[in-house]
């Protein structure tokens, strides 16, 4: 099963009975749109079934490297992926109800809970000279550009199996 093809076969049919055809070509066309519109319709569940079942597992294995002690930045990736991840589970499951798709918010940034102590405090100095003249700061280095935020759906084409 190809899901274009299958598209493109029931728009020729469309087109053949829209153009008033009969007899056998008329039943064909019917028969195409039966059929291909059945297959397209399998298919479509088929694919949002696995990739439900995709989304679910990685929820589980955020759970996973959340449970054996993930931190710092790492934490709060997984604690992101596991958002999104969420967000595409409940998107997909509204998908197999028949729901309308649904556009995907973007993730609130994720709250870690910080184990790392704060910086020493700097003693005081003791006024006894006057302080030289202070060295002028380097230029601050040129900020990197953001990277683009990975694209969840990367490599899951549907039309394109």
């Amino acid at each position: 099963m190809n899901i274009a093809l299958d598209r493109g076969a029931l728009d020729m049919s469309r087109v053949a009975l829209a153009g008033n055809v009969t007899g056998d070509v008329a039943k064909m066309a019917q028969m195409t749109i039966d059929k291909q519109g059945k297959e397209i319709t399998d298919l479509e569940k088929l694919v949002a079934t696995k990739m439900l079942a995709h989304h679910q597992g990685a929820v589980a294995m955020s759970d996973v490297a959340l449970a054996n002690g993930a931190a710092g930045a790492v934490r709060a990736q997984i604690e992101k992926t596991k958002a999104d991840q969420l967000m595409e589970v409940a998107m997909v499951e509204a998908m197999l109800r028949g729901a309308p798709m649904m556009t995907m918010a973007p993730a609130p940034p994720a709250t870690t809970t910080s184990t790392s102590t704060p910086p020493p405090a700097t003693p005081a100095k003791a006024a006894t000279k006057p302080a030289a003249p202070a060295k002028p700061a380097p230029a601050p280095a040129k900020p990197k550009l953001a990277e683009p935020a990975p694209n969840p759906h990367a490599g899951h084409d549907v039309n394109n199996m």
